[in-house]
């Protein structure tokens, strides 16, 4: 779905950036649809998120009462990202 999602935004975007040139402007929207295609399949790849994961908590693990649960690499895939249990209250759920 993101694919042919990229794909009609990319088609629409050659076009607008033709409309946007008629008015004196020098965007390129192909470009920036290209760059946000490249962004979106890197944050589905559960790696690049277990790598964020593991340095948020080297970064910020020895802070009292701020926990990051532990990466389990072994059971970790581009599609599934496994990591420890942590009991605890989300910062959402304060009151």
């Amino acid at each position: 779905i993101i694919a042919l999602d990229l794909h009609i935004l990319r088609a629409y975007s050659t076009t607008i950036t033709s409309l946007i040139k008629l008015l004196g402007r020098d965007v390129d929207l192909v470009s920036v649809i290209d760059d946000f295609g490249t962004l979106i399949y890197a944050e589905i790849d559960y790696r690049v998120e277990a790598n964020n994961a593991v340095r948020f908590r080297q970064l910020y693990g020895m802070i009292t009462n701020v926990s990051a649960p532990e990466i389990i690499p072994a059971l970790s895939t581009r599609r599934v990202l496994t990591m420890e249990w942590i009991n605890g209250i989300r910062l959402t759920d304060r009151k």
